[in-house]
């Protein structure tokens, strides 16, 4: 089975990228590690926060991506004592 090629869930850039049932680019999974695990600062948007999604800005990058991950997450709320913090850090 090939992977499917289409649009990252957190971006407007296309790929092949699947990972914990979202599809999300390359691109937008290394940000989301680099700020996420490193605990790498983040910069802050010169548009408080409301860039376009084919901007270059990482802040609202994050921010997507970190929408994207926790939707995934609210789904997999079977598990009665389910840890968000331990889903992400597994991203």
């Amino acid at each position: 089975m090939e992977p499917e090629y289409r649009q990252c869930d957190a971006c407007v850039r296309m790929g092949y990228g699947y990972t914990y049932r979202l599809h999300v680019c390359n691109a937008c999974i290394a940000l989301f590690r680099r700020f996420h695990r490193a605990g790498v600062s983040i910069e802050t948007c010169e548009t408080g926060g409301n860039c376009p999604l084919d901007t270059r800005c990482r802040y609202c990058r994050y921010q997507r991506c970190l929408r994207v991950v926790h939707q995934i997450a609210m789904s997999l709320r079977d598990v009665r004592d389910y840890n968000f913090a331990s889903f992400i850090d597994r991203f």
